[in-house]
């Protein structure tokens, strides 16, 4: 379905609805499903508008390597949870690892593990996978993995297991939302269905995460990655145990996982989020139930990270991302063929698997020669060194590409309303459809650009 609707419509029409029906004060069994389903129910009206695609699309063959590494890794498992010990603390942390010093780490959780060692405090790490299912090797004493058995069961025996989770009293008003939500966005979500899979889920991995957190015995959680792991942050607010998420990403007021414009309490919300830089606390309405930090991220810390490069060329890179990468390589292979200049367009993780045939039009343009479609090959802070511009929607990249002083743009599909503040403050420019290197030549940008406040640093921490 295409739809003319933008994603500023959608957004604050969603937010009218909960107002509407106060859907936080809403529970079945004691459960606050609606923050349960909010993220992924946002995701699949935008989806289905086709104004965001799937963040990190999977395919067939990767879904079966996935399920594969849950049975692996689940049967791993069964005997690390019996020798895992007690820890004053416990880690869970986020699939994206970086190589360094010869061993890889998690990039967000680093500075606190290296805090936490010097504070001679004990931890508890569960590692997640990455987005293909895969466990890097890491140097931990005290761990265990994500994946276990009961993924499987939750998934395969939803269906089953459902006809005996009850509504009750709730079917009406669910249907009211339904109907006005399909209505609003012309859209055909079953609502009901989603509560379900997901009060279901819930209901079995606080059952799991209660039995562990009474074991390990942690005072306080570090998580990557709050929203999708409601029945953790239930679990230890149940026990007194302080839950702390870390900021892994990009966040602004289009992020239904942090985006609440209320005055009231958030349910299964971490009590703190740490961020990178005071930037990221002053441009979004998160919950006021949580506070709100800013720390040193060493391994992402740009302001020393930024490398020496000579004289930049006169090239573009385009920064992909699976959400909108379908439209960016359009318009990439549309600029790269009719304009005089070198062009990179540089993959997110997530497409490495299934560009070549997702992005048609840019698989030909690369064929013919005008641009270089990038993997692994390049980091995208060895592309930023060298190319004057660089032109993308909404990735975190957009920050880093400022760090390295290219001229930096937008392209105007939707998502780039994330990056309202850089527009707001001439750091970026939103192109016009059939820009020309013209374009890119005409803009002068505003050059007096804080790192620090973007990515806190440990000479200015406060």
């Amino acid at each position: 379905m295409t739809s003319n609707l933008t994603l500023k419509y959608v957004r604050d029409t969603f937010i009218e609805i909960e107002n509407k029906y106060d859907v936080y004060s809403l529970t079945l069994d004691d459960i606050y499903f609606w923050k349960l389903i909010r993220f992924d129910l946002f995701s699949r009206i935008t989806k289905d508008l086709k104004i965001l695609n799937e963040g990190h699309p999977l395919t067939k063959k990767d879904k079966v390597k996935k399920f594969l590494g849950i049975v692996k890794y689940g049967s791993k498992n069964l005997w690390l949870r019996t020798k895992v010990s007690q820890a004053d603390v416990m880690l869970l942390s986020h699939g994206r690892k970086f190589a360094h010093s010869n061993i890889y780490v998690d990039p967000y959780l680093y500075d606190i593990q290296k805090m936490l060692e010097k504070n001679k405090e004990t931890y508890l790490v569960i590692d997640r996978p990455d987005h293909y299912g895969k466990h890097y090797e890491m140097d931990f004493e005290n761990y265990i993995y994500f994946e276990r058995f009961g993924h499987v069961v939750r998934e395969l025996m939803y269906k089953p297991f459902s006809g005996n989770l009850n509504l009750k009293n709730k079917e009406n008003t669910i249907n009211i939302i339904q109907n006005e939500i399909n209505s609003v966005y012309n859209v055909d979500i079953d609502l009901t269905s989603l509560i379900m899979k997901k009060k279901f889920r819930f209901m079995q991995e606080k059952k799991y995460f209660l039995k562990l957190l009474k074991k390990i015995n942690p005072k306080k959680i570090y998580l990557v990655v709050s929203y999708g792991k409601e029945e953790l942050i239930s679990a230890a607010d149940d026990l007194g145990i302080e839950t702390i998420e870390v900021q892994h990403g990009v966040i602004s007021n289009y992020h239904f996982g942090y985006y609440y414009p209320y005055d009231f309490r958030i349910p299964y919300f971490p009590s703190r989020l740490v961020l990178f830089g005071k930037y990221w606390e002053d441009s979004v309405f998160y919950p006021n139930n949580c506070t709100l930090e800013t720390n040193s991220f060493s391994l992402l810390n740009m302001s020393e990270y930024v490398k020496k490069f000579e004289e930049k060329q006169e090239s573009v890179v385009f920064i992909s991302q699976g959400s909108i990468g379908e439209k960016l390589s359009q318009v990439a292979a549309e600029f790269a063929s009719n304009n005089n200049i070198s062009c990179y367009y540089k993959l997110h993780p997530s497409e490495y698997n299934q560009w070549k045939f997702k992005y048609k039009e840019l698989f030909l343009c690369e064929k013919q020669g005008k641009i270089k479609v990038v993997s692994n090959q390049e980091t995208i802070y060895e592309l930023f060194s060298k190319c004057k511009y660089s032109i993308g929607v909404y990735s975190t990249s957009i920050f880093e590409s400022l760090l390295y002083e290219c001229e930096t743009f937008l392209t105007e599909i939707e998502g780039y309303q994330y990056m309202q503040f850089l527009i707001d403050n001439n750091y970026v420019k939103v192109l016009p459809k059939n820009f020309s290197i013209c374009d890119l030549k005409d803009f002068k940008s505003n050059k007096a650009i804080n790192v620090s406040y973007f990515y806190m640093n440990e000479g200015n921490k406060q």
